[in-house]
C-alpha cells in the first residue's frame, strides 16, 4: 500500500462500502487525473488485502467532501447501479456553502461515465439556514 493518507470507511457490510471523500480529489479518474490520485483507485488500493474490487456506485464534484458508495459484490452490480439511478430513489445532501444561491433549482447536463454524452441532471435544493460571518451576510 501507498504512503498517503488511507481513505477513511465510514459503513461496511457484505455488500456495500461507503467512504469519506475529502474535497480536492477527484472521484474516478480523468485525463488529467490518473487513477491512483481518484479516490476509486485510492480505495480499490485499500481494498486488496480485503480480498475484493470495489466499484463506485455515484460521484461527487472534485470540490465537494462527502460520502461515496462502493458496491463489493460483482453479481449485485447492476442491481445496486439500478438502485441509484431509479427515478423513484431519491438523494438527499446537506451543503455549506459560502455564499448564497439563488432560486431553487440547478439544471446543468452532466457528462455519462459509460459514453462521454451529456445527459440532463436536476438538482433542487433549499436553503435551510444562512449564517452571517464577521458581519457579512
Amino acid at each position: 500500500m501507498s504512503k498517503r493518507m488511507p481513505i477513511a470507511i465510514v459503513y461496511e457490510d457484505e455488500n456495500l462500502l461507503a467512504v469519506n471523500k475529502p474535497a480536492s480529489i477527484v472521484s474516478v479518474p480523468d485525463p488529467n487525473t490518473p487513477i491512483e490520485r481518484s479516490v476509486l483507485g485510492m480505495v480499490k488500493e485499500q481494498c486488496v488485502e480485503k480480498g475484493f474490487n470495489p466499484f463506485l456506485l455515484h460521484r461527487l464534484d472534485v470540490q465537494t467532501s462527502g460520502v461515496l458508495l462502493f458496491g463489493k459484490t460483482p453479481k449485485l452490480r447492476s442491481e445496486l447501479e439500478g438502485i441509484l439511478v431509479a427515478p423513484t430513489t431519491r438523494k438527499k445532501y446537506v451543503a455549506l456553502l459560502k455564499g448564497i444561491p439563488r432560486g431553487n433549482k440547478i439544471e446543468s447536463p452532466l457528462k455519462s461515465r459509460e459514453t462521454g454524452e451529456l445527459v440532463p441532471a436536476q438538482t433542487d435544493f433549499r436553503i435551510l439556514r444562512h449564517f452571517d460571518l464577521f458581519g457579512i451576510p
